[in-house]
């Protein structure tokens, strides 16, 4: 089974699930939609994924993993069959 994402984050790591609303890179600054101010020494964004399969014309996710269809985002099991 796979775990939550915290999971795999490494010890050290501060993890915060806010949108960055701005970067100071100069300042090595990032506030926080709550309004934080973080000092950083290395920073990662990460931006999110919305998945939209009904986009995709003649996309079944029931398909995946078969015929050459894949994708690693639509479940564990999805991304075992990719």
């Amino acid at each position: 089974m796979i775990g939550a994402t915290a999971d795999f984050v490494p010890p050290g790591v501060r993890w915060i699930e806010e949108r960055a609303v701005a970067i100071d890179p100069e300042s090595r600054r990032v506030t926080t939609s709550s309004g934080q101010v973080l000092g950083y020494d290395f920073l990662i964004v990460a931006t999110g994924l919305v998945l939209d399969y009904a986009a995709i014309e003649g996309m079944d996710v029931a398909r995946i993993g078969r015929d050459g269809l894949g994708s690693i985002y639509a479940s564990p099991e999805a991304a075992q069959a990719t």
